[in-house]
């Protein structure tokens, strides 16, 4: 057999036992509610019967839910699924460790330069700081459940994974009247962060190019 014979195969194997799971499960829920009574003394049967139907009916939500998150997911299995999501932190981490590189070289500017940018200057910068800190926490969150190898923790990656990140506002955001930075989804990370590099980069080099006016001048 192909591959993609093969993939399609595990597709509907996945499928198929998401689907017959579910399936039992409202089955033993029905069966029980209905003739449970008749295995349990009846002094005992409040006490005894509430818990194990509650048990079933969150172990029944539990597994439609899987299952209607794996029909959503489309032709992927999920082997394409965690391929997906390792390409995607993947990218992540690249993301992460270029900003750090960059922040690093604008704190290496003078202590003029640096004093010298413009609130909104500052608050870009501080925007930044806090998007890699977002970064870096949704980074960890899904390589944690990657790592553990079970098909539950990948489908709750994949859900971490895709939710917009949100960038905490600082102080200065309400002392400079800005507007709050949206929600962001994964396929806006990189370029929002390279808008915002490109703002505090054009501050920089238009105080460098000051300063060297002011020496030239002198």
């Amino acid at each position: 057999m192909d591959n993609n014979g093969t993939k399609q195969s595990r597709k509907n194997t996945e499928r198929g036992s998401a689907l017959l799971t579910t399936l039992l499960v409202i089955a033993g829920l029905y069966l029980y509610s209905s003739w449970g009574f008749q295995f349990v003394d009846a002094d005992r049967s409040s006490a005894v019967h509430l818990p194990i139907i509650v048990i079933l009916a969150i172990v029944g939500l539990f597994v439609i839910g899987c299952s209607l998150h794996l029909r959503s997911l489309g032709s992927r299995d999920y082997q394409e699924l965690r391929d997906e999501l390792e390409k995607g932190i993947d990218r992540m981490s690249l993301l992460i460790e270029s900003s750090k590189q960059k922040l690093r070289a604008y704190e290496n500017h003078s202590v003029a330069h640096f004093a010298g940018l413009s609130r909104k200057g500052q608050e870009t910068l501080s925007i930044v700081r806090r998007m890699v800190c977002a970064l870096e926490t949704r980074y960890c969150d899904v390589k944690q459940l990657l790592s553990t190898g079970h098909n539950i923790d990948l489908l709750d990656a994949h859900d971490i994974y895709n939710r917009r990140l949100v960038v905490a506002e600082s102080s200065l955001t309400a002392l400079i009247e800005s507007d709050p930075i949206p929600a962001l989804l994964p396929s806006e990370w990189e370029g929002s962060m390279a808008r915002f590099h490109n703002e505090v980069e054009s501050e920089l080099r238009g105080l460098e190019m000051m300063e060297s006016s002011y020496k030239h001048v002198a």
